[in-house]
């Protein structure tokens, strides 16, 4: 008997900047490792940030991102512990292309729609300034 897992991703823009997820959506094996696959032409923008949504709930979680390099603390805690991992460039001014890699699909663990994102390192050092008390 073999469990399914489906992971959809989605194409979006905003601004006239258009971020490409692939596979549109993905069918798994229990047990099974997989990738999904964000890009993009904008190459100001240096970070790169993924999302997963499940079924029932509303809101999203953050599972990781990139600031110009993917870094092994790339992926937030919780998700490093359940076999999720970011690689991709980043980096100069060239396209951008990242990727989530899932290792060892669990349909109650990993079944969701994940989503990626795109901004630019500017944005970060501003919000970060903002944020500082002293």
């Amino acid at each position: 008997m073999y469990s399914l897992v489906l992971l959809c991703s989605y194409t979006g823009f905003s601004l006239d900047i258009h971020v490409h997820q692939f596979p549109p959506a993905l069918l798994g094996r229990e047990g099974q490792s997989v990738q999904l696959v964000c890009s993009h032409e904008h190459g100001d923008l240096r970070v790169m940030l993924w999302y997963r949504r499940r079924s029932a709930e509303v809101a999203l979680e953050l599972v990781g991102y990139g600031y110009v390099e993917f870094k092994d603390d790339s992926v937030e805690e919780a998700f490093r512990q359940k076999g999720f991992s970011l690689a991709g460039d980043l980096s100069g001014n060239n396209a951008k292309n990242g990727s989530l890699f899932i290792r060892s699909l669990k349909a109650a663990e990993h079944e969701a729609t994940y989503f990626c994102a795109a901004r630019s390192s500017a944005e970060i050092s501003r919000s970060l300034s903002s944020n500082m008390k002293l």
